[in-house]
């Protein structure tokens, strides 16, 4: 799950949720950035959760599933 946020890191919408939660201060750090810029826990999470859902969103499309299974990629089913 690491990877997935540090894969979105350089998005917009991403580094806008980044740049909101380090907008203040407190003890928790995100995924990616400098570990001396800390933001609150809350915050920590919004910015982190936001990176892991933008590469999610794009392997969940119709599009990227198509490219994945294309290279031999096969989804797990949900029971």
């Amino acid at each position: 799950m690491i990877g997935c946020g540090i894969g979105a890191f350089g998005e917009r919408p991403v580094g806008i949720c980044r740049e909101v939660a380090l907008a203040v201060g407190g003890n928790a750090t995100i995924i990616g950035t400098d570990r001396r810029r800390r933001t609150t826990a809350d915050l920590a999470s919004f910015a982190n959760g936001a990176a892991f859902r933008y590469v999610i969103g794009f392997i969940s499309s119709a599009s990227a599933v198509a490219v994945l299974r294309a290279s031999g990629f096969q989804p797990v089913a949900k029971n």
